[in-house]
């Protein structure tokens, strides 16, 4: 979703949905795609995530942020996937270990971190 594909990664996601008799749904989860990176959301996430690996921050202000994007559709989503993206890949660069696992861990935290609340 993120870089010079975006455009073309929508098209192709609302033109799925048009093929399967379903446009009103395809272009209510692009707007939803859209909103998950506006602002630079993803990104900042994807940051914290990172840091929280490294223990620059902690789980409270990880749990701060989530509080504030709860039930905000499109950000909600933007930011736990950026928050999850970055765990992976900074406990992949720790532990050179299997993806799928890491991606099973880290949503596994961001859902206890989100739990705690």
């Amino acid at each position: 979703m993120s870089g010079p594909n975006r455009n073309e990664f929508l098209r192709g996601f609302n033109e799925a949905y048009a093929e399967a008799n379903d446009s009103a749904r395809g272009k209510k989860l692009v707007v939803f795609l859209k909103q998950s990176l506006k602002g630079g959301i993803y990104e900042q996430a994807f940051e914290i995530g990172k840091k929280h690996v490294n223990s620059q921050i902690t789980d409270s202000f990880i749990q701060t942020v989530i509080s504030r994007t709860l039930g905000l559709g499109g950000f909600e989503l933007g930011w736990k996937a950026g928050c999850i993206e970055g765990l992976v890949q900074e406990m992949f660069k720790k532990t050179d270990g299997d993806k799928e696992n890491l991606y099973q861990e880290a949503e596994i935290t961001y859902n206890s971190l989100k739990s705690a609340l």
